[in-house]
């Protein structure tokens, strides 16, 4: 082969999933020497659903073209996944600590291994009651979404597309079970909830939950009508539920039984369990005055932290975990960092402007930052 076809053919785009990389090694963003009682800004990000691995931020690439990885600590790209031509990606989700789910317009689904960029496998699920694939069309939520369900040591895919949900295996991309709607003219969202589904359907012009069965895709029980409730899975057998009756509910997933029920607790989370921090057996939500955790097997109070008034502006009720140290808002737009064990203030940081608490993995915490006047909001990761 000549050189000039070896230089046509790198520029030729070869229709597909692109892979380029891994480059380098990636250097530590945490490295041991580092105190722990610090609250850094690391870096500014694109992307509120940027998700961090290790040293790594995964982020969509050029939009919705695919994902690429950078270095955490100087942002050095590490590899990227793309299609280059053809249908844009619509949805995409970690799978543990080492992978990440990403879904295509034209019904491909595709899990990656976060060090290397390369896929596991693909499948190309059927079309649902709702079909319209297009090569122009991009699919947005809650038309396309993806969630995690089931045992961690073998965790499902739960897909909702065109008008119905498929659940895989996320370790093989085989297909489990299929839930399609029926009677109802939209599914709104659905998401995994340890070895359940909860469904939002639009019917009749009102929503009504659903929660099915993880495996058949069959009815396990129906919530309170109205209002309609959050939930989030502590374990495959139990979920917490609010917005359903004041304060914290724990259910039993398989038939929505009642555990034990605080009505005093969840303070200022108004109804919805993502606004709760989970750890192992602890659950943290923010009061009007103080950060309170929660006992998992009972709702008793294990500590209660003093920090001062919530903000009256941004999404003061947040708190966030990775199991090791929590985050909240303290008073006058200040960052609170906690140890979840204790409840005691690790350190504390003033930001100027409004924040939002976004997500948190692997001790990255990542906040949209608005400054005072007119600026640009920021995505920052803090650490």
């Amino acid at each position: 082969m000549t050189l000039v076809s070896i230089a046509v053919l790198n520029w030729i785009w070869v229709p597909g999933e692109h892979i380029t990389g891994p480059r380098g090694s990636t250097p530590p963003w945490n490295p041991p020497e580092r105190s722990s009682a610090e609250i850094d800004v690391l870096r500014e990000v694109r992307y509120l659903d940027d998700r961090v691995f290790g040293d790594l931020v995964v982020t969509r690439k050029d939009g919705w073209r695919g994902l690429r990885a950078e270095r955490l600590a100087d942002q050095a790209e590490a590899w990227v996944h793309e299609r280059r031509w053809g249908p844009e990606m619509t949805a995409h989700v970690a799978v543990g600590d080492h992978r990440v789910a990403t879904a295509w317009a034209d019904g491909k689904v595709t899990l990656i291994d976060v060090s290397t960029g390369a896929a596991v496998w693909t499948t190309t699920l059927p079309p649902g009651p709702r079909p319209a694939r297009d090569d122009d069309e991009v699919y947005e939520p809650p038309q396309w979404s993806l969630s995690v369900a089931g045992d961690p040591a073998a965790p499902s895919l739960v897909v909702l597309h065109d008008g119905r949900i498929d659940v895989l295996d996320a370790g093989t991309g085989g297909l489990r079970s299929t839930y399609r709607n029926h009677s109802c003219e939209l599914i709104e969202s659905a998401y995994g909830v340890g070895a359940a589904i909860l469904v939002n359907h639009f019917c009749a012009d009102k929503t009504e939950s659903f929660v099915v069965d993880l495996h058949d895709g069959e009815l396990l029980w129906r919530p309170t009508p109205e209002p309609q409730p959050t939930m989030r899975a502590i374990d495959m057998d139990r979920v917490v539920s609010m917005g359903d009756s004041p304060g914290i509910t724990m259910r039993r997933t398989r038939d929505g039984a009642v555990l034990w029920r605080n009505r005093d607790a969840g303070g200022s989370g108004h109804g919805d369990v993502a606004r709760l921090a989970v750890s192992d057996d602890l659950m943290m939500a923010r009061t009007d005055d103080a950060v309170v955790a929660y006992g998992i097997a009972d709702g008793s109070v294990i500590w209660r932290t003093r920090i001062g008034p919530m903000n009256s502006t941004g999404d003061a009720g947040v708190v966030m975990t990775d199991g090791k140290v929590a985050y909240v808002q303290g008073p006058d737009n200040t960052l609170v960092k906690l140890d979840v064990r204790t409840g005691r203030v690790l350190a504390e940081r003033a930001f100027d402007g409004i924040m939002y608490l976004e997500q948190m993995r692997e001790g990255v915490l990542t906040i949209t930052h608005h400054p005072p006047g007119d600026g640009p909001s920021r995505t920052l990761l803090v650490g």
